[in-house]
């Protein structure tokens, strides 16, 4: 991966955790879940793993092509191929209260 293509994926990584942090203002299952992803990753890790979270959730980046394997995504992230399940398991277990909320609100 050349440079430019680091600092592109740098830049955008940035925008995620940007939305992240405005839309955990409106929603309160997103920032329940940001600040379990604060409470479990340090500094250095924090930043990658709420860009790995934010595109899971929007099914972006390299989410988007379903024939990705997780190992690769988790590359591409910088994060243990373990530390991806567990975000994925912690997303599911927090997240699925703001889904079954969103349907109730719809009927």
């Amino acid at each position: 991966m050349g440079r430019q293509e680091r600092r592109n994926i740098q830049k955008l990584q940035k925008r995620r955790i940007l939305w992240l942090e405005r839309e955990r203002k409106r929603e309160s299952g997103l920032d329940d879940f940001a600040v379990w992803l604060e409470e479990n990753f340090d500094d250095e890790e924090l930043d990658k793993a709420k860009a790995y979270f934010v595109d899971l959730l929007l099914c972006s980046g390299p989410f988007k092509d379903l024939e990705s394997e997780l190992s690769d995504i988790c590359k591409d992230y910088g994060i243990d191929y373990a530390d991806a399940m567990l975000i994925l398991d912690m997303m599911t277990e927090k997240m699925s209260d703001l889904f079954v909320e969103e349907t109730e609100d719809a009927v």
